[in-house]
């Protein structure tokens, strides 16, 4: 996602591009990642992202055709909140004609696939475990993540026994 991003702004800079080739539109760019919280601004970081993703929908609203990068939104709440709060924010960007990438770990989001089968494109990168290694390609491929990576690293870093209780 960086990537995209990262070279979707150099293009529109008129710079050299991190591609072998590259087409693109100019669009205006809105991110959500790596939102921090203020204690000067006695702002949490849920309020901080919520803060971001209201200017992405004003921005869209306005008319403005955007491209919107979004890596796991609405990490401060619970996982249902999470998912019904992406979930609707899909949706208002998809009325909207939003453009973009959205990243969550949620798999009942890719759900949404059925109801905008012309519209949203589940992808994935999956990774691999051989002798007892976890190993990627990086491939991005059709669909959506099966590997239970995050446990298998658990079990293996002992933070979590093999029966998926943690240690005491």
């Amino acid at each position: 996602m960086r990537t995209v991003g990262a070279n979707l702004v150099l293009a529109k800079a008129g710079s050299v591009v991190c591609a072998a080739q590259m087409q693109f539109y100019p669009f205006d760019i809105f991110v959500s990642m790596r939102i921090t919280d203020s204690l000067q601004e006695s702002e949490s970081l849920f309020y901080a992202e919520l803060k971001r993703l209201q200017s992405i929908i004003q921005h869209l609203q306005a008319g403005n055709i955007t491209f919107v990068i979004l890596d796991e939104i609405l990490r401060g709440t619970n996982s249902n909140d999470k998912r019904n709060g992406t979930i609707g924010l899909i949706r208002k960007m998809a009325k909207e004609n939003t453009f973009g990438i959205i990243a969550t770990h949620d798999v009942l989001v890719a759900d949404l696939i059925k109801e905008y089968p012309d519209y949203i494109a589940n992808k994935a990168f999956e990774s691999q475990i051989i002798d007892d290694e976890l190993l990627f390609d990086y491939k991005l491929k059709e669909g959506v993540c099966n590997t239970l990576s995050a446990s298998y690293l658990m079990k293996k870093m002992g933070v979590i026994d093999h029966d998926g209780k943690s240690k005491n």
